[in-house]
């Protein structure tokens, strides 16, 4: 929740500061790499949370993942390159985004770690700060696309730096921030056992952005920037459902009988079913005042 609302400061200062080609570039370029960067993690957080990590230990598995977030960067460039017109605007989104992912990506197993050693405050931690640097841009006005664009990136590096990392090394001195020490072999090795789980979750990823490279191809820039702004609150309705319900289904493993497994999974659709409802209202009967908010340009 407290990521979604990081991302939703970032979509409010990209409206309310930039004409909306400008922040139409950016919201199209985090529709490519939001895909890619989910599918080049191979399902690696799930995996290591849930202790079936494939016999490789969390040092190998972060080098890994280090590896495949160098490949997604790459992918995402050339994809790009397709996409979008190059100019400076580019330049300055491709980095931003680019360097943001990379260490979004990096910092799921981050959690992942946290979770297999139960500190999930530090999660909880890592997100506020990312808000809280997100949030202090708004005591800002008429910036440009420099600075919105770079606060991605920032605010995605900072918590990683200052205390994600650090934290990390407390509980496994051996992981390496710079670490691409494992072989080919591993790392075809995991992407073949969870290849499966990776294109599944591509095309969770790629169902609200195709509309948007739709949009582009056929309309305009512009467009893609108002219709990916409200994708974004519907999206938000989603995770929040989901995060609620997911969130129940810690437990599961603790318990050893069918049937308490039955209700506890059965609870969780209902508390995410409720979630969606509530939530979905909500957003319903604000939306009319997000847009007002959100949308206050004029080219």
């Amino acid at each position: 929740l407290l990521n979604s609302l990081s991302n939703g400061i970032i979509i409010i200062l990209l409206n309310k500061n930039l004409p909306a080609d400008q922040s139409g570039v950016f919201l199209l370029l985090l529709s490519i790499a939001s895909p890619i960067f989910i599918f080049m993690s191979f399902d690696l957080r799930r995996k290591i949370t849930a202790m079936q990590t494939d016999g490789f230990d969390l040092v190998k598995v972060f080098a890994i993942r280090n590896q495949l977030a160098l490949v997604g960067l790459i992918l995402f460039f050339l994809i790009s390159l397709l996409a979008v017109e190059k100019n400076l605007l580019f330049i300055v989104a491709f980095l931003s985004i680019g360097l943001g992912k990379v260490f979004d990506s990096i910092t799921e197993i981050n959690f992942a770690i946290f979770q297999y050693h139960s500190s999930e405050s530090k999660i909880l931690v890592t997100r506020f700060i990312k808000v809280l640097l997100c949030s202090i841009l708004l005591l800002f006005h008429h910036l440009n696309f420099y600075y919105i664009f770079s606060a991605f990136a920032v605010c995605n590096l900072l918590p990683f730096v200052f205390y994600e990392f650090p934290a990390i090394k407390k509980l496994n001195n051996e992981i390496a921030l710079f670490d691409f020490s494992a072989s080919i072999a591993d790392v075809i090795f995991l992407v073949k056992k969870n290849l499966n789980l990776a294109i599944a979750s591509l095309i969770m990823a790629l169902s609200p952005s195709i509309p948007t490279y739709f949009i582009n191809i056929y309309m305009s820039i512009k467009d893609v920037s108002y219709f990916s702004s409200i994708n974004f609150i519907i999206s938000t309705v989603y995770l929040t459902g989901s995060g609620v319900g997911f969130a129940m289904l810690k437990k599961l493993p603790t318990i050893n009988n069918e049937r308490g497994q039955f209700f506890l999974i059965m609870k969780s659709v209902t508390v995410s079913f409720i979630s969606y409802v509530f939530f979905g209202l909500f957003f319903y009967f604000i939306s009319c005042l997000i847009l007002l908010f959100n949308y206050t340009y004029r080219d």
